[in-house]
């Protein structure tokens, strides 16, 4: 009876114990499963975080050094022969490489429209371009920029418009433009003129410029600009304030006889911009040539071309006030559009109701 009492007592001693094993077997199990789950969860947090640097990052991945490619917009240069602008771009590029400090490509790329420059800059087919302020105003939350440099006139980078009309033309507000002749300076720093004008008048709840008044006639030349307003030929003009300044220096008369209807504020209409990922060191020496070319005869000559003393870099907040125009422009002129919209609707024939009428 003892010895059964021992043998049970013996299965009942290793059931317990084969269960204390799964026991612990199930534990570690479990326990190591744990810590690969918590393992596996924490790579998976570093691998979203490195990806989420890598898309916050200024533009795509670093570039393999290449020789710097500009391009130009030939829209900055509406008197400038393409032909004379190419050649000393590539004289520009190619005097840069003598230096020996910085590689570049001297076929300089030009641009007739604003659609092949952004598809250029898309592609990193250029490193930089010669744009309006407009067309970067476009483009600028498409493609990314870190370096931007300005051409000098008269000492500033800035430029203010202003409207001129005849003492004796009777017009004494913008209002007074409807159905009026208008000319405008064409040239690289009346870019925004256009802008500016329109906003005037759209502020005060009239049409754009183009739609406003009479006709408006764009003149390459400053004197051919300002002359038939003075002369009684045309209603009104837009001139750059300094070109004003320098009719008035030459022709007193001009300036006696004519007077600012309205003035522009500081604008920087055009610019140098140097799109981001370009290997940083390659692009410091390009801002620094591009920057010091005033200092000698080949670069003065190249500066007369495209009508400016000297390149300088600084930061993109001098944009600011012409940025602001732009937005403006583009906020009035969208609620101008919906306006013709439902004067469109409203003009159109109404369509006949086909009903039973009542007994």
């Amino acid at each position: 009876m003892a010895e059964k009492t021992r043998r049970t007592g013996r299965k009942m001693n290793l059931r317990n114990n084969k269960s204390k094993i799964r026991c612990a077997v199930a534990e570690a199990i479990f326990c190591r499963g744990g810590v690969m789950q918590v393992l596996n969860r924490f790579r998976l947090v570093i691998r979203l975080v490195l990806l989420a640097a890598v898309i916050a990052m200024p533009g795509r991945a670093a570039e393999a050094d290449h020789p710097f490619r500009f391009g130009f917009s030939m829209a900055l240069m509406p008197d400038v022969n393409e032909n004379d602008a190419r050649a000393a771009m590539k004289v520009w590029a190619e005097n840069i490489v003598k230096n020996g400090l910085v590689r570049a490509d001297p076929n300089v790329l030009t641009f007739h429209d604003f659609a092949s420059m952004a598809e250029a800059l898309h592609n990193r087919a250029v490193d930089g371009v010669a744009a309006s302020t407009s067309d970067y105003f476009t483009i600028q939350k498409e493609v990314g920029f870190n370096h931007f440099v300005f051409s000098v006139t008269d000492g500033s980078i800035y430029d203010q418009y202003v409207l001129l009309v005849h003492q004796e033309s009777g017009l004494g507000k913008v209002e007074d433009l409807q159905g009026r002749s208008l000319n405008i300076l064409k040239h690289t720093r009346m870019s925004l003129a256009q802008f500016w004008l329109d906003t005037l008048l759209m502020e005060k709840g009239l049409k754009p410029a183009q739609d406003y008044c009479g006709g408006i006639t764009e003149e390459i030349k400053l004197v051919q600009t300002v002359l038939p307003v003075f002369f009684h030929k045309a209603d009104a003009c837009v001139v750059t304030l300094k070109g004003f300044k320098t009719m008035t220096e030459l022709n007193p008369q001009v300036g006696r006889q004519l007077r600012v209807l309205a003035t522009s504020p500081e604008l920087v209409p055009s610019g140098f911009f140097f799109r981001t990922g370009y290997p940083p060191a390659q692009q410091k020496e390009c801002l620094a040539e591009f920057t010091r070319v005033h200092t000698n005869p080949t670069g003065q000559q190249i500066l007369t071309v495209f009508q400016t003393e000297r390149l300088e870099e600084y930061p993109a907040t001098v944009l600011d006030s012409s940025l602001a125009l732009l937005a403006r422009h583009r906020q009035l002129m969208a609620g101008t559009n919906d306006l013709k919209s439902v004067a469109i609707e409203t003009n159109s024939p109404q369509r006949e109701t086909v009903g039973t009428q009542s007994q």
